[in-house]
């Protein structure tokens, strides 16, 4: 019994006086043996499958990390959570929210599960031991509940401290504003006045289709709809005679294996089926339009 404590306590150390219990397990304790100990005080349930050492006070720092843990692999403290585990300025709720890839099916007892479709690798960091999403998709993210000045505050605090740009976060959110997206609105205003610049309803496809049109290349359609093997894909921009189409790589391009998967798989039967990919950065798009344009042109020019 002393080994299994003292490999409990070595858990617990790790994870601010928590354990799961798949941790329990495989320290050898039985769903017997976990019920015994929670009876007679020795772990005290915190969330699900989630137990504190009795020892330990509890924090919200480890309501969060308790919230992670019990929502299993992949999961990120955010919102206004992430935002005051960042420390940003404005950022005091207590809330316990965590963000997990779509599908995943998990729960939690304590804390609000959000699912979500677009997180990816550039979306992950990590505070103090604690899986977070990165500044810039926290910001994004935090436009959904709080205001505009509240934004603003922990925007400059962020860009003030060097957790990120605002060149970092007109790159994010290019990739995940989208007609209909909570938070849309509030972050491109922002970026609008941080930046000085004028921000369309579809960014990425604006500056595109205004490159097109400097250069006098044939105009292409907006989200081009294609069908194939029973599911749609929209195309940024497409030239549907010439089967070619446009799309844009942020840094996160593919994120997660399930987005890498789905995004090859997306790639490889738009190929077979006859199109022709180009695909830009943002950076790209930015600061090297006669780029896009030669290359656009040159694959105009090529026999469908």
């Amino acid at each position: 019994m002393g080994d299994i404590d003292s490999a409990i306590g070595e858990q617990c150390r790790s994870q601010r006086g928590l354990v799961t219990l798949a941790q329990l397990h495989r320290v050898g304790v039985t769903r017997r043996g976990v019920q015994t100990r929670v009876e007679r005080g020795e772990l005290v349930p915190v969330n699900t499958k989630v137990f504190r050492h009795p020892v330990v006070d509890p924090t919200w720092e480890q309501d969060i990390l308790g919230a992670v843990l019990a929502a299993g692999p992949g999961a990120l403290v955010a919102r206004r959570s992430a935002a005051r585990l960042w420390g940003l300025s404005g950022a005091r709720s207590s809330r316990v929210e965590v963000v997990v890839p779509r599908w995943t099916r998990r729960r939690l007892h304590t804390g609000q599960l959000i699912e979500s479709t677009d997180l990816r690798r550039r979306d992950v960091a990590e505070v103090d031991g604690i899986p977070v999403t990165a500044v810039p998709r926290t910001l994004i993210d935090c436009a959904i509940k709080v205001g505009p000045a509240r934004l603003a505050q922990m925007a400059d605090d962020a860009v003030r401290r060097k957790l990120t740009t605002y060149e970092e976060l007109l790159d994010r959110f290019v990739r995940l504003a989208r007609r209909g997206r909570p938070g849309v609105v509030l972050t491109r205003s922002l970026l609008e006045a941080r930046l000085g610049v004028e921000l369309g309803a579809n960014d990425f496809e604006k500056m595109v289709l205004d490159i097109v049109t400097r250069h006098r290349l044939p105009t292409p359609v907006c989200q081009h709809p294609v069908i194939l093997e029973g599911e749609k894909f929209f195309l940024d921009l497409a030239w549907p005679n010439a089967k070619r189409f446009v799309e844009c790589d942020g840094w996160d391009a593919h994120g997660s294996p399930q987005a890498l998967t789905s995004d090859l798989r997306r790639q490889n039967l738009l190929v077979l089926a006859g199109w022709v990919p180009l695909r830009f950065s943002w950076q790209t798009v930015r600061h090297h339009s006669g780029l896009v344009a030669r290359q656009i042109a040159a694959a105009l020019a090529q026999p469908a």
